[in-house]
C-alpha cells in the first residue's frame, strides 16, 4: 500500500494496488535471477523464495493471516532477505517423498528442515513430494510431521544434478498416524 513512484510530469508520488505491485515484483525476480541464474525459470523455487523472505504483514479486513492476506498477499517484498536466501553460485536440487514406514503411504504436510551451505525449510505436497534448488554441499535434513518420530539424515547436493532423498516416518506409538 502507499507504494512510492515516479509519475508524469517528473514528479513522485504514492498509489496503491497491483499496478504498482507489479513491476516492483518483476524487477526484484530479475534482480534475483541475475544474481542467482540457477533459479531462471524456475517458478516453484523463485516463488518459494519470495513468500519465505517477505515481511509479513498483518491486515485481515479481507481475510486471512499475517501470513498470506488477501490485501498484502504474501507481505511486502524485502529483496536483500531474498538474495540472502538465494542459490547463488554452484548450485543442485535436492528432491524426495516422505512417506509413512508402515504403509508406504505418501505424507503431505510433512517439514523437511535443511541445515548446511543454505538453510530452508520445505513442507511436502499432497503427494509427498519436495524439491529445491540448494547450492551445493553437505546438508542435514530434519524432517517431521504431527503423530511421527522425527528423523534426521544426511544428503550431500551435487553441482547440476538431482539429489535423492527419500524418507520413511514411523507412527508414534498409540497417535491416530499410528491407526491409520
Amino acid at each position: 500500500m502507499n507504494v512510492r513512484s515516479s509519475f508524469p510530469g517528473n514528479t513522485y508520488g504514492s498509489a496503491n494496488g497491483t499496478s504498482m505491485a507489479s513491476p516492483h515484483l518483476a524487477g526484484t525476480v530479475a534482480l534475483l535471477w541475475s544474481a542467482a541464474p540457477g533459479l531462471v525459470g524456475q517458478i516453484t523455487a523463485t516463488r518459494q523464495l519470495l513468500n519465505d523472505t517477505a515481511v509479513d504483514k498483518l491486515d485481515a479486513q479481507c481475510g486471512g493471516t499475517a501470513d498470506d492476506n488477501n490485501v498484502y498477499g504474501e507481505g511486502r517484498l524485502d529483496a536483500l532477505a531474498l538474495l540472502a536466501a538465494a542459490p547463488i553460485g554452484d548450485n543442485g536440487t535436492l528432491a524426495g517423498t516422505v512417506t509413512d514406514a508402515a504403509t508406504g503411504s505418501p505424507l503431505a504436510g510433512a517439514t523437511v528442515a535443511l541445515t548446511g551451505p543454505a538453510d530452508r525449510q520445505l513442507t511436502t505436497g499432497a503427494d509427498g513430494t519436495f524439491t529445491s534448488l540448494l547450492p551445493s554441499g553437505d546438508y542435514q535434513a530434519t524432517v517431521s510431521l504431527f503423530g511421527y518420530t522425527p528423523r534426521t539424515v544426511a544428503a550431500t547436493v551435487t553441482t547440476g544434478d538431482t539429489t535423492t532423498l527419500d524418507v520413511a516416518l514411523s507412527a508414534v506409538p498409540g497417535s491416530r498416524s499410528a491407526a491409520r
